[in-house]
């Protein structure tokens, strides 16, 4: 394994759960579609990476 592997991005992780519950090829396209304005810079910090503050 290697030791730089950087963790799944976030819209690898959302298909990866839609297919895991067995949602239809068109709802994760559009989940797909809703999710990437809300997350449009690579460089912010992921939902598990904000922690309480």
């Amino acid at each position: 394994m290697d030791a730089h592997r950087r963790p799944p991005k976030l819209m690898d992780r959302v298909k990866a759960t839609i297919r895991v519950k067995r949602y239809s090829p068109r709802t994760e396209k559009t989940y797909c579609y809703w999710i990437q304005p809300l997350h449009p810079f690579p460089w912010r910090a992921t939902p598990c990476q904000h922690g309480s503050q």
